[in-house]
């Protein structure tokens, strides 16, 4: 693949993480959007890393994939705590939450 197609790519993944997260309120929807949007972000890294032949971004894509599964493993037992709450799990249940 070109390194044009690749950020295009990488745009079009980002933008429509940002589009799902900012359009849907389900709060499983919203982590899905920003993981497309982080996958996004990590292929633009890569992709300038394999341009200038460093080694390096791919060690940091690494660790944010590591630093994003943990993420997601913290926010789904959240996301599950909303739900035994109040039985269903939007951005505005979140707010009522807060107090």
């Amino acid at each position: 693949m070109s390194v044009f197609s690749l950020f295009l790519l990488s745009a079009l993944l980002f933008a429509g993480g940002m589009a799902g997260f900012f359009i849907r309120r389900d709060l499983v929807t919203m982590l899905l959007s920003s993981e497309i949007m982080l996958a996004g972000a990590n292929l633009a890294l890569l992709t300038f890393a394999t341009m200038r032949n460093s080694i390096e971004a791919d060690a940091i894509v690494l660790i944010v994939l590591t630093v994003a599964a943990a993420e997601v493993a913290v926010a789904l037992a959240a996301i599950a705590v909303v739900v035994r709450r109040k039985e269903e799990a939007t951005e505005r249940t979140v707010s009522e939450m807060k107090g």
